[in-house]
């Protein structure tokens, strides 16, 4: 005896139709596409920050190179090398790249000389751009 399956008028559903796939994909896409611009400001933020912090830690070593030597040094290369009076390094060279990984610019005079203190700046995310230039003057 072969037993039959009643539905009773209803038809059974195999799987999902090709418009709520497409409504699914795009709901990921825009998602995807808010979540990468959130994340892309996010650590935009977090390396103004680090440059901040990093140019501050080149200020006071340049300060202290001031304490020992006398006088700021010329370059902010010198504080990577050997001190003058025969001491090792006060910096690593990598602590003279900005989190962009560009060269940290240096004005040993500064455009505060009343504060008297070295300028040091990165160019920021966008070199040339003066409103992404990040400082330690005032």
């Amino acid at each position: 005896m072969l037993l039959q399956h009643k539905t009773h008028g209803s038809h059974r559903r195999a799987g999902f139709s090709l418009m709520e796939l497409l409504v699914v994909v795009a709901i990921l896409v825009v998602l995807a596409g808010v979540g990468g611009v959130v994340y892309l400001n996010i650590q935009e933020s977090n390396y103004k920050d680090a440059a901040r912090i990093q140019i501050k830690n080149l200020e006071s070593t340049c300060q202290n190179y001031k304490i020992k030597f006398g006088d700021f040094p010329e370059a902010l290369e010198e504080l990577t090398g050997e001190m003058p009076n025969g001491d090792g390094p006060m910096l690593e060279p990598s602590a003279l790249r900005d989190p962009w990984d560009r060269q940290y610019q240096y004005s040993k005079q500064g455009q505060n000389a009343a504060y008297q203190k070295p300028e040091i700046w990165s160019d920021g995310p966008r070199p040339g751009d003066a409103n992404s230039r990040i400082s330690n003057s005032w």
